[in-house]
């Protein structure tokens, strides 16, 4: 999904942030708050803001555990930021 060219063009718009989920990982502290004050969920999860820093959308849905993300549901999200 990720690598769809139409996908990708879209990304161009976005800062990334990559927060681990194993504590042992660099920066585990930071990254196990982090976790925390977003509410866990399900992996994968892809958690999408605004540029003020407002959630706009979290995918998959919070209660779906183990659901892939297709690729026309992660360029609507994309699409709702501007």
């Amino acid at each position: 999904m990720l690598v769809s060219p139409v996908i990708l063009k879209e990304l161009e718009r976005f800062v990334w942030h990559k927060l681990w989920t194993d504590s042992n990982k660099p920066h585990g502290d930071e990254n196990r708050a982090a976790k925390e004050s977003l509410g866990g969920g399900a992996l994968p999860l892809l958690v999408l803001f605004d540029g003020a820093g407002r959630e706009i959308s979290r995918l998959p849905d919070a209660d779906k555990a183990d659901v892939l993300i297709t690729e026309s549901q992660l360029l609507e999200a994309l699409r709702k930021i501007r």
